[in-house]
């Protein structure tokens, strides 16, 4: 019993050693998208996380800190649409609704005009 107790503690403890900090950039339409930022080592390579349709970056909240351990930094993106997972709500899909500007799926993609 001692030992599991030891590997629960361990486990939960192993996530939160990794520090995760929040950055916000901008959409063309001045949008601010909220993501995570987890990074180990600069010099290690970059993982952009992007959640499903209807989710938030709270999707990565248990894997970015693993994929981190395996030796890259990751940024899960919270995209224009979706709403909560993790007991982490979609910060950028909830000032997108604010706002009033559409959170449709496919909004998430930058759309171009034709110069037709």
């Amino acid at each position: 019993m001692k030992n599991i107790f030891l590997f629960v503690c361990t486990y939960f403890f192993s996530l939160f050693l990794y520090s995760q900090e929040t950055v916000v950039f901008y959409a063309s339409d001045s949008l601010p998208i909220t993501a995570s930022f987890y990074e180990k080592d600069a010099s290690k390579p970059y993982m952009i996380l992007l959640h499903q349709a209807g989710y938030s970056k709270g999707e990565y909240k248990e894997t970015a800190p693993r994929l981190t351990n395996l030796g890259y930094n990751c940024l899960a993106v919270d995209l224009r649409s979706g709403d909560q997972v993790n007991f982490v709500q979609n910060e950028t899909a909830k000032e997108a609704k604010k706002r009033k500007l559409s959170t449709d799926y496919l909004d998430a993609k930058k759309r171009y005009r034709s110069s037709d």
